[in-house]
């Protein structure tokens, strides 16, 4: 288990006993993505609110696992709704470059199949 000083904490690993990805930990916590990747690498370290919402999440993690698990359920379908969001935004924006002709129809196809794989 996890010591519950958020001061020594590896965030690397507490994301990986979550099972979450780097994107996911990010929407989980409530920060950029930027930003929780400092905090991984440990470039930068969270400060006022940011450490205390990581306090109460691993309070939480310790006191109510059910609760917990939803937040974490909750974390994935977020992150996967704005990917997904991403994804048809940046095939809109494909699809208009085509249009435009500024993509010939090779690469525009060659992308639109690269994002859709990634769906």
């Amino acid at each position: 288990m996890l010591k519950l000083n958020s001061e020594d904490l590896d965030y690397s690993y507490w994301r990986e006993e979550l099972g979450l990805s780097v994107s996911e930990m990010s929407v989980y916590l409530g920060v950029n993505y930027h930003t929780y990747n400092a905090w991984e690498k440990g470039k930068r370290k969270p400060q006022g609110p940011a450490l205390h919402l990581i306090n109460l999440m691993l309070k939480i993690q310790e006191v109510c696992p059910e609760f917990h698990q939803e937040i974490i359920s909750e974390a994935k379908t977020k992150k996967n709704e704005k990917t997904k969001h991403g994804i048809k935004t940046t095939l809109e924006e494909l699809k208009k470059l085509f249009e435009d002709g500024l993509l010939d129809e090779d690469e525009y196809k060659k992308a639109k199949q690269r994002l859709i794989n990634k769906i």
